[in-house]
């Protein structure tokens, strides 16, 4: 509510000032929201302050000053985040005596300046916040700072914490242990894992596996036998992180089964040598799901020495492992097994007609078109989508009159195949065609249509597009192409959303927008974001669980934190590639030695497109070849990369 609150306020300043002619420069806007400093009116000032620190005016910075000790507390608010923004260090001490403020929210602000400020001297504040503040958000703020700025003398009141019963501070203390790779906290952790109420144990165990205790294992190993499920996947979580092939076989369980990216990652972090021969042994499990899951990963591994047990299992009883396994086969580029997979385009299944027929894609089996196209006549969209894309990737540009009469005749993810395909074929003579869908009723439709009309570097799009680009449903899709295209006019926003956008997805789509437009005068911020921990903050993994009442698994909330993290620094690095900043060579050299094999890979790619090939190493190659979830563009990328390294 304050934040809608303060965007209300800071909407009516705008067109306040665009209807009273002071937005004919950026001078006179600032002139006249310093003027209303002094307004008698508490949201006068408040927006004002706001506004004056979006617009990165550091000449309000000795105005805003004043406004610190101001009688309202939404107003020294206003102006704590105002100086944060403009990075108005040398007042440090001033904020730092708001930490004791009557109000809650100035308090959170600025223990949230000490962190961007990096302020060690206010450590003392900050634990007694930790300890004593009887407002959780404010505690939250203050243990998140602690972590930040590197306090570890605050690591025995972080410790203690962690045993507390209170849900989101007990995270916010994990974390920031994590952090501070508090090794000193590990024999108390490790005590915790004996406690009788298993929440602590489950904290204790997770907190473990960030820190790499390699002295838990045994004992981690024994809570993997505990009644309590919670409690299971926390130990799990925990051999996960620390790298323990025995944690495969906790992950690939039926519990898990929507989950397959935290199963992903206990691979990754498994020497993939020693998780081969435990998924080879899963491929019997009584379990459907966990067969499905092992002959998956297999694929993903390149395991051609299962190429024989995942043949047997094409004739599986369930359709799921016989679906997986199909897939598998095809990335291992085994073509005895193309037969068998147009047998199962004729099968009644749907999923086993779509896996077929992605593995037919994988081989490039142009011997299956003519089963293929019997599919177009299918009941299914997504079947009838499938095929429409496999064609498009076998065939050419005699095509297009077949893919338009498809484009107003399909439905669903069968029109959006035909969008991309006609992307894909540079068939510019379709652009008034898909502009129309912009508005489609189906939102990946609509966001298929945005993406086309960006490679296709259709310009007169870009009103349409303008139009989408604070649709929420349509805002990503409309910033990647509008960066596609060219259209500068909105860096501003862009730059804006790199900052203070609470949604992670529109700070990717701005990043790749502002490389793509060569926007040179966000390179500082760019550079930032190749660290990005922003993600790691209490208002992710707490507050939006808070608000919906959601206790996702700790686990799953801080895999899904890193994910998030990870990607908006891919975003970042190909944006900062793209603009050639070397000044960026030593954070993606950093970036190589990340945990997370996409950051390493997008790392290693972006110091290629910098001349930089000499500075990756051998061992990182194999992240460029095993990038999942990439578009054509992106696989491009890889490929190219791949070719200046030196690799087949």
């Amino acid at each position: 509510m304050k934040q809608i609150l303060i965007c209300s306020l800071v909407l009516l300043t705008v067109l306040a000032l665009v209807a009273s002619g002071w937005a004919e420069s950026k001078d006179g806007w600032v002139a006249e929201l310093i003027k209303r400093l002094d307004s008698d009116k508490e949201s006068l000032r408040s927006s004002a302050a706001y506004t004056l620190g979006e617009m990165e005016a550091k000449e309000a910075i000795p105005e805003l000053k004043r406004l610190l000790i101001d009688k309202e507390w939404t107003v020294r608010q206003a102006a704590v985040d105002a100086l944060r923004k403009l990075e108005a260090k040398d007042l440090a001490a001033d904020i730092m005596r708001l930490l004791k403020d009557k109000s809650g929210d100035v308090r959170e602000s600025a223990a949230a300046a000490m962190a961007e400020f990096r302020a060690r001297e206010a450590v003392s504040a900050l634990v007694k916040i930790i300890n004593d503040d009887e407002d959780d958000t404010v505690r939250n703020a203050a243990i998140y700072t602690v972590g930040k700025i590197g306090a570890r003398e605050a690591i025995p009141d972080l410790t203690a914490l962690v045993k507390k019963n209170n849900w989101a501070i007990r995270i916010s203390a994990t974390l920031a242990l994590a952090e501070l790779e508090a090794k000193e906290s590990v024999p108390e952790l490790v005590k915790m894992l004996s406690d009788t109420d298993k929440a602590v144990c489950s904290y204790a165990a997770c907190t473990l596996g960030l820190l790499g205790a390699w002295d838990a294992i045994p004992r981690l190993k024994e809570l993997v036998n505990d009644k309590d499920k919670t409690l299971v996947n926390s130990a799990a979580y925990a051999l996960m992180e620390m790298g323990d092939k025995g944690a495969i076989s906790l992950m690939l369980k039926e519990d898990n089964w929507w989950n397959y990216e935290l199963v992903r990652e206990t691979i990754e972090r498994v020497d993939s040598k020693e998780s081969i021969p435990e998924l080879v042994k899963l491929l019997e499990s009584k379990q459907e799901i966990v067969r499905g899951y092992a002959a998956f990963f297999l694929g993903e591994l390149g395991a051609k020495e299962a190429i024989p047990e995942l043949t047997k299992l094409l004739k599986d009883s369930e359709k799921y492992p016989r679906s997986t396994a199909a897939i598998a086969l095809a990335k291992l580029g085994h073509r005895d097994v193309i037969p068998e997979l147009v047998k199962l385009l004729k099968h009644k299944d749907r999923n086993l007609n779509i896996s077929a027929a992605v593995a037919l894609g994988e081989l490039e089996a142009k011997e299956a078109m003519p089963e293929l196209k019997k599919l177009l006549k299918d009941k299914d969209a997504s079947v009838r989508g499938v095929a429409i894309a496999l064609l498009g990737e076998f065939g050419d540009r005699e095509m297009i009159p077949d893919l338009k009469k498809w484009l107003n005749k399909e439905t669903g993810y069968a029109k959006s195949a035909v969008v991309s395909v006609l992307a894909e074929f540079d068939a510019r003579e379709t652009i008034p065609d898909i502009i129309k869908l912009l508005n489609d009723k189906d939102g990946n439709v609509s966001n298929e249509a945005a993406s086309a009309l960006g490679k296709l570097g259709a310009k007169e799009a870009i009103p349409e597009l303008m139009k989408q680009f604070n649709v929420p449903t349509m805002t990503r899709a409309a910033v990647i192409a509008l960066g596609d295209l060219g259209a500068k006019e909105i860096i501003p926003d862009l730059k804006r959303m790199l900052k203070e956008s609470d949604n992670n997805e529109l700070r990717q789509a701005a990043s790749y927008a502002l490389g793509e437009m060569e926007a040179k005068e966000v390179i500082p911020e760019l550079m930032r974001l190749l660290k990005d921990d922003k993600w790691l903050v209490r208002r992710l993994i707490i507050n939006s669980q808070e608000e919906t009442g959601n206790r996702a698994p700790f686990e799953e909330s801080v895999r899904i934190t890193r994910a998030q993290c990870y990607e908006v620094r891919k975003s970042a690095a190909y944006a900062l590639a793209k603009l050639g900043v070397k000044e960026a060579v030593p954070e993606l050299i950093k970036l190589l030695k990340c945990r997370n094999k996409e950051a390493r890979g997008w790392a290693a790619i972006a110091l290629v497109e910098l001349g930089e090939k000499d500075k990756v190493p051998q061992e990182v190659i194999r992240d460029i070849k095993a990038l999942n979830s990439i578009t054509n563009d992106d696989r491009k990328r890889a490929i190219k990369a791949l070719k200046e390294l030196g690799c087949k």
